[in-house]
């Protein structure tokens, strides 16, 4: 940062040392390019030359003429938290004076940065202010470090200004900081936590958090206001520059800046750790926020899967509190339905259905003819019987239960009996579905034994026993447009 050490008079010039010898001039000593500074005393500017940049004091140093400062050498905003500290309220009020007048000027080209002034642009004599033009600021902001480069504009920040009221804004900003030598806006905590500034009346409080003078904490609110105004309260302000030097004039003559004396008292401290703890938790969010939602929602998708199938493990099956027969009945009914859910349904934790694999394949293959056909490759077996088994439409099959009856042995068991159709199993016998004019149906008689276990206040099965399956009959069923009839022939009835 240019401090009080960097400027001094040489030759009849006022020099601001802002860079190392080595550092390249890039252009900035061009005639063409030196505008002159504006000293602003006694209510009237007075252009000051822009001599150049030169070689002075083993530094690269801005050369202005120095005859309008006579033997006074000017002070960097920079010391205001420091040698000016004194009589900071006079130099501000000044400042204000200033740049109100230059409101409109259409010849004055300052280095406005979102409302605010970078410190390097801003000096101060006993009565006046030196305001350096654009074309200085930008020189020394090219040549400046990063670090100082922060102090000097990008610590300076007017949020959500409304009705110009971020000129007076960036004004109180400066108050505070020549009162607390501290940047309202440059601890990384107050950045980090939607630069909200410390409040400057915590500054001067004591640990049960009073301030003891009244006109330091009237002056404190004031800052503190300007800091938290909305849009609305802003669009009542008319004139940004009368607001601040209104503020200023209430404690005029009353306390001077020295009386501002930083306590660090318990409540301040208690502040800065809850700060701390805050802005913290949201750094962590802001760079872990993406992986820490994305594994909150993963587990919370893990938790819902995991509940859903507990849930759905626990529940009572469809068939609760039906007699053993009847749950038969709803399993072979789901069998030629061709539902897997319904088939597991009412089957104990453990126990596997015979019938699960054959359900699953023809399922899919429903599905998919559905999908890509529009037809039902299915016709179901009893209803095919009823009809007097007719001829079926090309590329189906008759499948189903049939001449289902359940008989009850003891409390724990159940005898099924039925008549299965469903293709032929004969490889010698295949033919192509598409061009075939008939298609092969075995009736296989089973007889099933179904165990059973009670679970609460239902029953389920712990068991399915095939006894015994019989090839009783072969059906070759003709497929419509072809013939109307269909020819059956018994090909072996001995027990599989």
């Amino acid at each position: 940062m240019i401090t009080s050490k960097d400027i001094f008079a040489k030759d009849g010039m006022l020099c601001i040392a802002v860079a190392d010898p080595a550092t390249g001039l890039r252009g900035f000593e061009l005639s063409s390019q030196r505008p002159p500074a504006l000293l602003y005393k006694d209510g009237s500017f007075t252009q000051v030359a822009w001599l150049g940049v030169r070689l002075e004091n083993d530094r690269r140093c801005l050369c202005f003429d120095a005859k309008p400062f006579g033997e006074e050498v000017p002070a960097p905003a920079f010391e205001l938290a420091h040698s000016l500290r004194p009589n900071a309220f006079d130099h501000l009020e000044t400042l204000a004076q200033t740049l109100q007048s230059l409101e409109g000027a259409k010849d004055c080209e300052l280095d406005w940065n979102f409302n605010a002034l970078p410190l390097s642009s801003i000096y101060f004599l006993d009565d006046a202010v030196l305001l350096l033009p654009a074309r200085a600021s930008d020189f020394i902001d090219s040549v400046m470090p990063d670090e100082d480069r922060f102090l000097d504009r990008e610590a300076w920040y007017v949020h959500n200004e409304a009705n110009g009221f971020g000129k007076a804004h960036y004004l109180f900003q400066l108050l505070y900081y020549a009162l607390a030598s501290t940047m309202p806006f440059a601890p990384q905590d107050v950045r980090d936590c939607g630069f909200r500034p410390i409040p400057l009346s915590l500054f001067f409080s004591d640990d049960d958090g009073v301030v003891q003078k009244k006109e330091i904490g009237k002056l404190c609110n004031a800052v503190d206001r300007a800091f938290s105004m909305t849009r609305k309260d802003m669009y009542k302000v008319s004139s940004p520059y009368e607001y601040f030097l209104t503020a200023l004039e209430n404690i005029k003559g009353k306390v001077s800046a020295n009386d501002f004396i930083v306590r660090k008292s318990k409540v301040y401290k208690e502040y800065l750790q809850k700060l701390a703890k805050k802005a913290s938790i949201r750094r962590f969010l802001r760079k872990k926020g993406a992986v820490l939602a994305a594994s909150i929602a993963g587990a919370a998708i893990v938790v819902s899967i995991a509940w859903y199938y507990i849930a759905l493990a626990l529940a009572p099956p469809a068939t609760a509190g039906l007699p053993k027969e009847d749950i038969v009945r709803a399993y072979y009914k789901a069998v030629n339905d061709l539902d897997l859910q319904g088939v597991k349904d009412s089957l104990a934790r453990g126990s596997k259905s015979p019938d699960e694999m054959t359900v699953t394949n023809l399922e899919v293959t429903q599905k998919v003819r559905y999908a890509y056909e529009g037809t039902d490759p299915i016709v179901e077996a009893q209803s095919w019987l009823d009809e007097g088994m007719p001829a079926i439409p090309q590329g189906t099959m008759v499948y189903g239960i049939a001449n289902l009856e359940v008989q009850t042995m003891d409390d724990a068991t159940a005898i099924a009996t039925f008549d299965f159709l469903r293709p032929y199993e004969d490889y010698s016998m295949e033919t192509d579905a598409t061009t075939a004019s008939s298609v092969f149906t075995g009736v296989y008689h089973e007889t099933v034994e179904f165990s059973f276990i009670q679970r609460k206040t239902w029953l389920e099965i712990s068991n399915i026993d095939v006894l015994e399956e019989t090839l009783t009959d072969v059906f070759e069923v003709s497929y419509k447009d072809t013939e109307s009839s269909v020819s059956t022939m018994v090909l072996r009835t001995d027990p599989f």
